[in-house]
C-alpha cells in the first residue's frame, strides 16, 4: 500500500508541476474536434505549461494536411482513413462512417436524395460523393456547411442525409436504411500529425498532452 500511495503521490506532483518548456505551437484541428474538446485542453494545457504560447488553426482536413506540408502549422490533429495515414502519425482512436438521417423522415433511393454535406477539402464529403455516384444514385445537395453544428442541425431539421463518424450522431439522428445496400461502412482513425521542425522537447510534450487528454473525452456523450 506504501509504494502504491507513493507512486499515486509522484505521479500528482509531476501533473500538477509547471513545466519550463517555452515555445510556440500552431495547430491545425477539425472543426468537430473544436468544438467539443477544444475550451477544456486549452485551459488545462495552459495552467501547466504557462511558457508555450498556443494558436489553433480550424478547418477541413485536406486544407490541414496542405498546411501541415506547408509547414504552415507545426501538428494537425484529425480524422483520416487508413490509406491517408502515416508511418509517423500518432494513432489515437479509431471510429466508423455511417449514413444518418432524421429519424423523422424517409428518404427512398427511388427518388433523388437530398445530401446535407460539410464544405470542399473535407474527406467525409468526398467520401459520400463518392458512395453515391459508384452506386448510381440521384442526389442533390440540399445544404453545405463548414461546422459540424450546421451539418448536425440541418440534418436533424429533416434536410437530407449526411455521412459522418457514429461519435458525433445525435439522438434525434439514426442510420439510413437504404444506406445498407451501398459497401461496408468505411473507417477513420483520429490522428496526431507533428512536424519535426520544432523543438523536440516542445513536440513531445505537446503530442503527450493531447494523448493524456483525449482518449477518455473524445467521444460526445
Amino acid at each position: 500500500y506504501a509504494e502504491v500511495i507513493v507512486g499515486a503521490h509522484d505521479q500528482a506532483v509531476q501533473h500538477f508541476r509547471l513545466s519550463q518548456v517555452e515555445g510556440k505551437l500552431i495547430i491545425g484541428i477539425t472543426d468537430d474536434l473544436a468544438s467539443r474538446q477544444l475550451p477544456d485542453f486549452v485551459l488545462d494545457f495552459h495552467s501547466r505549461h504557462p511558457g508555450i504560447r498556443l494558436e489553433f488553426r480550424v478547418e477541413q482536413q485536406l486544407a490541414l494536411l496542405d498546411w501541415f506540408d506547408a509547414r504552415r502549422i507545426d501538428m494537425a490533429l484529425l480524422p483520416l482513413e487508413a490509406s491517408m495515414i502515416l508511418d509517423s502519425d500518432v494513432e489515437l482512436w479509431e471510429d466508423e462512417l455511417l449514413w444518418v438521417k432524421s429519424r423523422e423522415r424517409d428518404y427512398p433511393l427511388h427518388r433523388p436524395v437530398p445530401l446535407v454535406t460539410f464544405s470542399p477539402r473535407c474527406t467525409y464529403r468526398e467520401a459520400a460523393l463518392e458512395c453515391l455516384d459508384a452506386h448510381g444514385v440521384d442526389y442533390y445537395v440540399s445544404m453545405e456547411s463548414p461546422s459540424l453544428a450546421g451539418v448536425r442541425g440541418i440534418v436533424s431539421s429533416g434536410m437530407g442525409v449526411t455521412l459522418i463518424n457514429r461519435g458525433l450522431v445525435t439522438d434525434d439522428q439514426c442510420e439510413w436504411p437504404e444506406a445498407k445496400a451501398f459497401d461496408a461502412p468505411r473507417r477513420v482513425k483520429f490522428v496526431i500529425r507533428a512536424t519535426d521542425m520544432i523543438p523536440q522537447n516542445l513536440r513531445e510534450l505537446a503530442v503527450a498532452e493531447l494523448r493524456r487528454f483525449l482518449p477518455g473525452k473524445a467521444r460526445p456523450v
